[in-house]
């Protein structure tokens, strides 16, 4: 009977173990794919809702004439969400920003246009722990944000930008 030597046990179970991590990733992988699949429409349409609300309380901002407008529409699989933010004053001037959101429903991430510019994707993530429930965050501006996050700081980086024209 031959006994395996400590190092050559130790080299074995490292990669018994890193291939058991690795199994683990790629199902933890799956498991978040599928939960954005079948819950990624519900955030992108609470999105819509509040970019819509926030869209409509800049007229709100005393002294600032701003007016936000959001439409929404499908062509062929991507939703679509067209959002405007816009100063209409004589003492100010005119000034508009505008923003393209794509989401294919059950995709991981929602394509973004600013003005004319392509942005880079919001990537949509799971987070939370198993005993409090999992919800779907999207990854913008280095922050996890959920829908009405999102919507407040896409329409506040406009603002922002309509204010400094």
């Amino acid at each position: 009977m031959s006994t395996v030597p400590g190092w050559i046990q130790k080299e074995n179970d490292q990669k018994a173990e890193a291939k058991r991590k690795a199994e683990a990733a790629a199902q933890r992988q799956t498991q978040v794919a599928e939960f954005i699949r079948k819950r990624g429409m519900g955030f992108w349409d609470q999105l819509a809702l509040a970019m819509q609300s926030n869209a409509q309380a800049l007229e709100r901002l005393e002294s600032e004439e701003l007016h936000g407008s959001v439409s929404k529409s499908v062509t062929g699989a991507e939703h679509n969400i067209y959002v405007r933010a816009e100063r209409r004053s004589v003492k100010h001037g005119p000034e508009a920003a505008w923003m393209n959101l794509w989401y294919v429903p059950g995709g991981g991430s929602i394509r973004c246009w600013y003005l004319d510019r392509e942005r880079p994707n919001i990537k949509l993530v799971v987070c939370g722990l198993p005993e409090i429930g999992q919800d779907i965050r999207a990854e913008f501006s280095g922050s996890r944000l959920n829908a009405d996050e999102l919507a407040e700081a896409i329409i506040r980086q406009m603002t922002a930008q309509v204010r400094a024209r």
